[in-house]
């Protein structure tokens, strides 16, 4: 099996091709421009192996924890390289791939990213000294105290690994029996990951999990940036009345359903009634189909507005757009959805899943949501919308 690996959730950027347990290439940066050496790492690699990207068998990808930002362009690039060619990819956890450098050497693995505020993303492994490190505990955010509180119910010796390594190692309450890892095993490289992603592999059953779409980031906390949207979203809220939240219906097809999941539960958070048409599963299917059930409950009556997903949204506002007395919009920025609700009394919004981010999305379908139309006493939108009604009226 070809496994084409990168990492980027620190400093580091890795980059390492596997094949059949065997490292074939491996390039490794520290830069602070992921965006602009990752691919060029890629190309590199793919190059000096006489491989093209159509020769690997699964991709894989540290989805984190780490820095958000290295940690989106590190999946993003993953995703779009298998998408090109419908290739399998596997988001592994960024700790456990740094835990499987230590293959061979017997103690307490403890890889720590640092997140800053004294606190560390940290998971713990056993290493036996022959196989791969079996992990001890799950990923987490922890403050440097607790964690090495925390070490003193597990058995030494402990080799601290990953970009806090320097906080940790000058603890004066750190573990006695700490080794000092060696320099080349405080890094991330592409072969852990290519490990770890092997594993899961091998242990999952149901490959469809392993479809692009299903790629995600792992965070362990939200970003700030989401915690501000998150809050600016709340205090907009506030002035919706409960009685008058819409009733929603959502539809998607295999490309979308995972960002149609997302919002239903972001909706149902708000207390919005909520209907899913599907589909629910990455098994290839037609959105024409699904575009229909959730537009024509809005027609009857049954649900005020419709949310659709798929690949790039433009599919699913086609065929939205062919049921009459739906106006469906495809949107990508929050002026449009907003807009759209505004003067065109648009009743389905369309998103592309792999266009925008789950974060975006919501957001998208928010303003969309809880925007009013401004036609509703007659005017100008008022009379635009009717000749669109007139032009769908003509039709046979």
């Amino acid at each position: 099996m070809k496994i084409f690996a990168i990492d980027t959730t620190v400093k580091v950027a890795a980059a390492a091709l596997v094949e059949e347990g065997k490292l074939i290439a491996e390039y490794s940066l520290n830069t602070d421009t992921h965006s602009t050496t990752l691919l060029p790492m890629i190309s590199s690699v793919l190059a000096l192996s006489e491989r093209k990207v159509s020769d690997i068998d699964l991709f894989a990808v540290s989805a984190g924890p780490g820095s958000f930002t290295g940690v989106r362009i590190g999946v993003s690039t993953i995703k779009g390289l298998a998408f090109a060619d419908n290739i399998p990819c596997a988001g592994v956890s960024s700790l456990e791939a740094m835990a499987m450098n230590f293959t061979g050497i017997r103690g307490t693995i403890v890889p720590v990213i640092n997140a800053r505020n004294k606190m560390v993303y940290t998971a713990l492994f056993e290493s036996d000294g022959c196989h791969n490190p079996k992990r001890l505990s799950e990923d987490e955010q922890i403050l440097i105290s607790d964690l090495l509180e925390k070490l003193h119910s597990f058995p030494g010796p402990f080799y601290f690994t990953g970009d806090a390594y320097s906080l940790l190692l000058g603890e004066n309450d750190k573990p006695e029996d700490t080794e000092v890892t060696p320099e080349k095993l405080r890094i991330p490289s592409g072969y852990g990951v290519a490990v770890a992603a092997e594993k899961i592999w091998n242990s999952t059953e149901d490959k469809s999990v392993f479809q692009e779409p299903r790629l995600a980031p792992i965070y362990l906390r939200k970003s700030q940036a989401e915690r501000e949207r998150e809050e600016k979203l709340s205090k907009n809220r506030e002035f919706t009345n409960m009685e008058n939240k819409k009733r929603l219906v959502f539809a998607a097809d295999h490309a979308g359903y995972l960002l149609k999941n997302s919002l239903i539960t972001f909706f149902e958070g708000q207390g919005y009634e909520i209907t899913d048409v599907g589909t629910n599963s990455g098994e290839s299917c037609d959105y024409p189909l699904f575009a229909e059930k959730a537009c024509s409950l809005v027609v009857s009556g049954e649900a005020d507005l419709a949310i659709l997903c798929c690949g790039t949204g433009i599919g699913m506002s086609i065929a939205a757009n062919k049921v009459k007395g739906i106006r469906a919009a495809c949107c990508s920025d929050v002026f449009s959805a907003k807009y759209t609700r505004l003067h065109n009394d648009a009743n389905a919004l369309c998103l592309g899943a792999r266009v925008v981010g789950e974060g975006l999305a919501e957001e998208l379908a928010a303003v969309f949501v809880e925007t009013g139309y401004e036609g509703v006493d007659g005017g100008k939108h008022a009379r635009r919308v009717g000749l669109i009604t007139e032009i769908e009226n003509k039709q046979k």
